[in-house]
């Protein structure tokens, strides 16, 4: 673990003196698409939630799967090191022991972050949506009751998503499929954002603060107050 989080400070520090040389010599940082700045860029990719394809590519312009979000959650909560025996079971009638995102979703799930349709099944290759996308990001980010006294899916879930800063920088509708670009910023916004926290819990519930530590902090090695 101290060698996982030793790599990933290295590479943020690297990134952070390539766009200091850039902007130095005069290159201002313009922006990628439309959502991600080549700032956020350089801190996805040193903390290892945006990685290109075998050529390097980022391909932001392409859609993103339920399956391939549940991996970018998974490295920002650094719960991407968690392995299943083949025999584990089935948690979804679409996502075998031997899916590649198997662990990610079985996680997540775990944790109460994701969930699957009524039928029983995940549909890991289906786009995600905006609605989707901020219900599990809410939910991250540990504001999942408050999104449901505020009228649960997909409104409140949009609302909390708005108040604490996740949907900043994105235009779009509740059923629109995102893309990785929107995604990424999303997670983006997700990084400095306030986590609440469960504290203790007593019998007539938990009890929760917001934590002094962000996910970038966490990410960068620091340990976690809640």
């Amino acid at each position: 673990m101290y060698s996982k989080l030793r790599n990933k400070g290295i590479a943020f520090i690297a990134a952070i003196c390539c766009l200091t040389v850039f902007m130095a010599a005069g290159f201002v940082p313009a922006a990628a698409a439309g959502e991600l700045s080549d700032a956020m860029i350089l801190d996805l990719q040193a903390f290892d939630i945006l990685q290109g394809d075998e050529n390097g590519n980022l391909n932001l312009d392409q859609p993103v799967t339920r399956a391939e979000l549940s991996k970018v959650v998974a490295v920002t909560m650094q719960m991407d090191g968690i392995s299943y025996p083949e025999n584990y079971g089935i948690i979804y009638e679409d996502v075998p022991s031997d899916h590649w995102a198997f662990s990610y979703i079985a996680t997540l799930s775990g944790m109460g972050l994701l969930n699957g349709n009524p039928d029983g099944y995940f549909y890991p290759d289906d786009t995600v949506t905006y609605a989707e996308a901020a219900k599990v990001l809410v939910h991250m980010l540990g504001y999942g009751i408050e999104a449901e006294e505020m009228g649960g899916y997909p409104t409140g879930y949009l609302t909390s998503a708005n108040r604490h800063g996740v949907t900043r920088g994105i235009s779009a509708d509740p059923d629109d499929g995102l893309t990785r670009e929107q995604t990424m910023r999303m997670i983006y916004n997700c990084l400095d954002a306030d986590r609440l926290v469960t504290v203790y819990s007593t019998s007539d519930g938990a009890v929760a603060e917001v934590s002094s530590k962000t996910y970038r902090d966490l990410l960068m090695g620091d340990e976690d107050d809640g």
